[in-house]
């Protein structure tokens, strides 16, 4: 028996009065620097709006922001150098999504990057621990420098 696979694979249910929006956003270049950033650069359709999917796991800590020129600054700080891109949704219920005006476009053009906000949680507590160690070093060192200095 033959399964029709292309009707089974192009088979939607589809609510009566549904009109699909076109996605004025076309990509051109992605980027994933780690699993918890993303960069992208996209181009826009004339006078039309469009919307951005992540295909992770819907978070309310994912984070869109677009930024005027890409460096390890602004990548590394988008919170701080970008603008946030709001409204932030959950996309075929389960991703994560951002709608994008028109009006935020510059010349056809914008570069956004995606970050997961709560991975900053653990890069601090990396920063903490480190300099724990720096110090404690630090204070071990000085105090067998003294206690050699004292023998002799």
């Amino acid at each position: 028996i033959q399964i029709p696979y292309y009707r089974i694979a192009n088979l939607s249910f589809v609510k009566d009065g549904y009109a699909p929006r076109p996605n004025g956003i076309s990509t051109f270049e992605t980027q994933e620097i780690n699993p918890t950033l993303y960069k992208a650069d996209l181009s826009f359709e004339k006078n039309q709006d469009g919307l951005i999917a992540l295909y992770k796991s819907y978070d309310p800590g994912w984070a869109a922001y677009s930024v005027k020129n890409s460096n390890f600054i602004t990548l590394a700080l988008p919170f701080m150098f970008g603008k946030k891109i709001e409204p932030h949704l959950e996309v075929n219920n389960w991703a994560n999504g951002w709608l994008l005006p028109n009006s935020s476009i510059v010349n056809g053009q914008l570069s956004i990057v995606i970050i997961y906000l709560p991975q900053y949680l653990q890069y601090a507590g990396l920063l903490i621990l480190a300099s724990l160690f720096g110090l404690l070093g630090g204070i071990i060192g000085i105090k067998g420098i003294r206690r050699v200095r004292g023998n002799s």
